[in-house]
């Protein structure tokens, strides 16, 4: 069978991309996140606001979730729970590892 061009396997590529999010998305639980962070902030005997709430996540996002995943996924790689990409799968890489996503 012949390959496809390179620019129709990236068109698929951003496509099948595009479907994966759209399906995490809908598998991520947001009740769950909004709950952590108020369990959180209760504990930590905060006032509790939707203002503070949002200040913690966007906090959270820019200083500690790149790390996590990133430990995360290395831990998942090193234990064959997750698959590397193997280079001919990659036509191009978007984000090369280890850069922040925020």
């Amino acid at each position: 069978m012949p390959e496809r061009p390179l620019q129709q396997r990236h068109a698929a590529a951003t496509k099948d991309r595009e479907q994966l999010l759209q399906n995490l998305a809908k598998w991520l639980d947001v009740n769950v996140i909004a709950e952590a962070i108020v369990d959180r902030m209760e504990i930590e005997d905060v006032v509790v606001t939707l203002d503070g709430a949002k200040k913690v996540w966007e906090s959270f996002l820019e200083c500690e979730m790149n790390d996590g995943l990133e430990s995360r996924v290395e831990e998942l790689l090193d234990n064959q729970v997750l698959k590397p990409i193997e280079e001919e799968e990659t036509p191009d890489k978007a984000k090369p590892r280890g850069t922040p996503l925020f």
